[in-house]
């Protein structure tokens, strides 16, 4: 009998199985810092006021300021001057540095596999804090926009597109830069960054204090970009 309209059909065991894999590889603890020179009091305002929260956590997108009100407002535990905390056993703490603050973001446990295994919420929070860190170390008082490029691609294709000038953080699934236009460019995959072949790949574009025009104009060359090394590729922002 065909499922009734309202009715999704019934999964076959893999896909049942993969589904399972996949939410115990998103409950995996994980840890990841980042070193920012600035002042413990500026990393807090950063971190717990939503008008400066929009210029660093994630990307632009039509829910972007009701994601800040859930993550960072509504849901969390504030303990000023150093500590949030989440219910699903999240913890954000800051450190006082000779040349900063630590920025460390926490589950109960550090993981066991290290960077072995992809974890989209690890990768997230390493993209959130290098984004923060740009912010406060390179445009304190800026107006941020971005740009959103999904899509399936060789990594070391993606790479290539970065006329990169400093490289902020590289790991094994990100690396994140400082190109030419002075943008911070996160290129990201959900399989290692030297694999040769195909992976589901994303960049993000944090352009600061651009009128709309060269916002444009940007927004044009990396969608050229993409385009031309990108299976399905989509631009937002």
């Amino acid at each position: 009998m065909s499922p009734q309209p309202d009715q999704q059909p019934e999964q076959r065991p893999e896909q049942r199985a993969e589904q399972r894999a996949e939410q115990r590889a998103e409950q995996r603890p994980f840890a990841v810092k980042a070193l920012i020179a600035a002042p413990r009091a500026e990393v807090w305002r950063a971190l717990t006021d939503p008008a400066l929260i929009r210029h660093w956590f994630g990307w632009d997108h039509p829910d972007l300021e009701r994601e800040i009100h859930l993550t960072f407002t509504e849901r969390p535990t504030r303990t000023p001057p150093d500590r949030i905390a989440w219910d699903d056993g999240r913890l954000l703490e800051l450190e006082p540095h000779p040349t900063g603050t630590l920025v460390r973001v926490r589950t109960r446990q550090r993981p066991t596999g290290g960077d072995d295994a992809h974890h989209a919420v690890r990768e997230d929070w390493r993209s959130f804090l290098q984004q923060l860190r740009f912010l406060l170390e390179c445009h304190p008082t800026g107006s941020r926009r971005t740009l959103r490029l999904t899509g399936s691609a060789a990594p070391g294709d993606v790479l290539d597109l970065v006329d990169a000038v400093d490289v902020r953080h590289r790991s094994r699934f990100q690396s994140v830069f400082v190109d030419t236009d002075d943008d911070l460019v996160v290129v990201s995959a959900d399989r290692p960054l030297t694999d040769p072949g195909p992976a589901d790949c994303a960049v993000t574009v944090s352009v600061h204090d651009l009128d709309p025009a060269a916002f444009a104009r940007v927004r044009d060359r990396w969608t050229h970009r993409w385009q031309a090394v990108a299976k399905d590729p989509a631009v937002t922002g």
